[in-house]
């Protein structure tokens, strides 16, 4: 892959879905030099970042006396690329976090309404192994990481390896306590086989966009009821994460912030239902409700629009379903939302349940103007997924909307 293709591949323009404007990273992720050259550039230098640090850290850390040895070791630590930092690597975690730029882009590829999650699904598994290594593994933006790669682990069907990264996300550890060299070395699975939604209804992706995910088979041991959200993510440990008996602060290995907490609460809700277990999905959606009302903007928006939708599909699928019910909640997600992300959500919604209340001069419309808020989104898969529920909506117009499908689908290489 060129130079060229990687950068816009990657993130020539995160500007999408509620996220801020963030420099197109590198190909190959980010290094321990990305990292240091960051920090230099955000404070003045090298020298005035050795000092910053000196007087970040006081006598609570054991740096050494002549601020050039410390100059120095900075140097080193910028020629290690994705080996474990080390000590000087700890130091400047916990006293400088992870510059906003390189959080940002860490927390785009771990939204599953970003425009990242519009790439081919192979792509972005590529671009998160990149990023599932030091320093990002080191940090309080490993969380991210992990919810992106449990997502692609979800469209896949991979239920119990979704667990698996969920719970890291959750509770990810210190590089000494877990080594971050045997979490560098993991295999990663590569199997392509099933794709779900999340919770959009109607055409072919009623087929397998069930809303949700189930945890199955292993990961039932660990990952039962709301052990996620509760030991995880309850109370002021969403803001921060235990490790060896001490609550650390942002720089904490596998911290979520609030938004993260909703994401990954909402995929583990996913999974919860692909096994039937209303009750944990309740549980979990309830706890995201709350969540909700600390998020501001788009974001905020976007979160509210995905909790709408996973709820209105137990609504939906209910025996017997509550259709009607579903389409109020679809239509609390304003109308003129900031986000296109947010009005696609709502008017795909009220489409489907529309079409099913039988009225289906409203579902078309409504379908019609899905299709359009993807496309201001940038969103082609789920403008594809629009086109297909209006497909079902008007059979007389399926040949020149399957049509359009097949054309995106291929643009896209799609998987």
């Amino acid at each position: 892959m060129s130079a060229r293709i990687a950068r816009q591949d990657t993130i020539p323009d995160i500007g999408g879905v509620g996220c801020a404007a963030v420099t197109s990273p590198p190909p190959h992720g980010c290094t321990w030099e990305r990292y240091v050259e960051t920090l230099v550039a955000e404070h003045g230098g090298l020298t005035a970042l050795t000092q910053l640090l000196i007087r970040r850290a006081g006598r609570t850390t054991e740096l050494p006396e002549d601020p050039g040895s410390i100059e120095r070791a900075l140097r080193r630590l910028r020629s290690r690329g994705n080996e474990p930092g080390g000590q000087y690597g700890r130091w400047l975690l916990k006293h400088f976090g992870v510059p906003v730029p390189l959080e940002q882009t860490a927390r785009w590829m771990g939204q599953y309404h970003s425009r990242f999650a519009d790439l081919p699904r192979s792509l972005r598994e590529s671009q998160l192994w990149l990023w599932d290594r030091p320093p990002i593994a080191e940090s309080a933006c490993a969380g991210w990481i992990q919810l992106g790669l449990a997502s692609i682990a979800l469209e896949r069907g991979q239920f119990s390896l979704a667990a698996e990264r969920l719970e890291r996300a959750a509770g990810l550890k210190r590089a000494e306590s877990t080594g971050a060299e045997a979490l560098t070395r993991e295999t990663h699975d590569e199997s392509a086989k099933h794709v779900l939604g999340d919770g959009a209804f109607g055409g072919e992706s009623a087929k397998r966009a069930r809303g949700a995910g189930a945890f199955g088979g292993e990961s039932k041991k660990h990952a039962r009821g709301g052990d996620i959200g509760e030991l995880a993510f309850g109370g002021e440990s969403a803001k921060r994460a235990r490790v060896g008996g001490e609550t650390l602060g942002e720089s904490a290995v596998g911290t979520l912030d609030r938004a993260g907490f909703v994401e990954a609460e909402l995929l583990a809700a996913r999974l919860d239902s692909q096994h039937g277990r209303s009750h944990d999905v309740a549980e979990r959606l309830a706890r995201v409700e709350k969540a909700l009302r600390s998020l501001r903007g788009e974001e905020r928006e976007c979160y509210h629009a995905r909790w709408v939708d996973q709820l209105a599909y137990s609504h939906a699928h209910a025996k017997p379903p509550r259709y009607a019910e579903a389409r109020v909640l679809y239509a609390s997600i304003p109308e003129d939302a900031s986000s296109a992300f947010a009005r696609f959500r709502r008017s795909h919604g009220l489409a489907y349940c529309e079409w099913k209340l039988g009225r289906t001069a409203r579902a078309a419309k409504h379908a019609q103007a899905a299709v359009e808020h993807a496309g201001d989104a940038g969103l082609l898969r789920f403008r594809a997924q629009a086109l297909s529920l209006w497909a079902v909506i008007e059979p007389s117009r399926a040949n020149s909307l399957k049509a359009r499908i097949r054309d995106i689908r291929s643009a896209t290489f799609d998987e």
